[in-house]
């Protein structure tokens, strides 16, 4: 997953992929592993490097904002511009487009999907739909679990879009 986040003016690109059990990160190309320890909503307890912190996440249309150790960071996918290669790409991050619960997972990480591929099962307001993949790619990253109550625009699947030739 690839998001752009603001720090005292600068922007800066965070890459996250999932390593086993955690996940490397990469602010700016510097590389460092995180292991999320616990996860309550919209509350993480991380361990980065040899550092524990706890953070706390909200979410406002595309926007995540991080409060961790004192800051607030601003976290957006970033919108590929118009241009003849970037044609018709979609945002690769799949992301709640209403209050729920998650009833059944229907992919798993590393798993390949076709435009229209179901990715999960939620319920709202008694009604189950199929979330699917708005584009051809590999699964990179689960966000949720069966089970699971999220809020609107959370994050839940991470696609890898698959390479066009």
């Amino acid at each position: 997953m690839r998001l752009e986040f603001k720090h005292d003016e600068d922007l800066h690109v965070l890459e996250v992929k999932q390593d086993g059990d955690g996940y490397r990160v990469s602010v700016d190309g510097d590389q460092q592993d995180l292991e999320v320890l616990a996860l309550n909503r919209g509350e993480l307890d991380l361990r980065l490097g040899s550092r524990r912190y706890r953070a706390y996440v909200a979410s406002r249309g595309d926007e995540r904002y991080v409060f961790i150790d004192g800051r607030v960071f601003t976290f957006r996918v970033p919108v590929a511009e118009d241009t003849d290669s970037d044609a018709g790409q979609v945002n690769p991050l799949v992301a709640s487009k209403m209050p729920g619960t998650v009833v059944k997972l229907l992919v798993e990480v590393g798993q390949r999907v076709e435009t229209g591929d179901g990715l999960l099962i939620m319920e709202s307001m008694k009604m189950e739909s199929e979330i699917a993949a708005p584009l051809d790619g590999t699964v990179v990253g689960i966000h949720v679990t069966a089970g699971q109550t999220v809020g609107l625009e959370v994050p839940l699947v991470d696609l890898e879009p698959a390479e066009t030739s």
